[in-house]
């Protein structure tokens, strides 16, 4: 099973007038897409091409890949990041991050 790059669990005008569609969608569509892409392209042809997202972590870490483990973590953390996060939040959020 390759790691996929989740759909965002907002509309990407959702974060206007504070970013931009076309920042979000470079920012997630190509920078998160490369995350993903280097996951799959390391863990190809090995022990870990059909392994869970927190398996190939740990085995990174374990094994000192550097580069698998950088890439797989930061895909691990905008996951967490968004079952924290209540998306019905977001609006609220930044009203009070932009009028401090």
């Amino acid at each position: 099973m390759a790691i996929q790059l989740q759909a965002l669990p907002y509309r990407p005008d959702a974060l206007e007038p504070h970013m931009s569609v076309r920042t979000l969608e470079f920012h997630y569509g190509k920078h998160h897409r490369a995350y993903v892409d280097n996951i799959n392209a390391a863990a190809i042809d090995t022990d870990l091409a059909y392994a869970d997202l927190v398996t190939i972590i740990k085995t990174a870490r374990l094994r000192g890949d550097g580069k698998l483990f950088n890439n797989s973590a930061q895909i691990f953390w905008r996951r967490k990041q968004r079952s924290i996060a209540p998306i019905e939040g977001i609006g609220l959020r930044l009203r009070i991050i932009t009028n401090c």
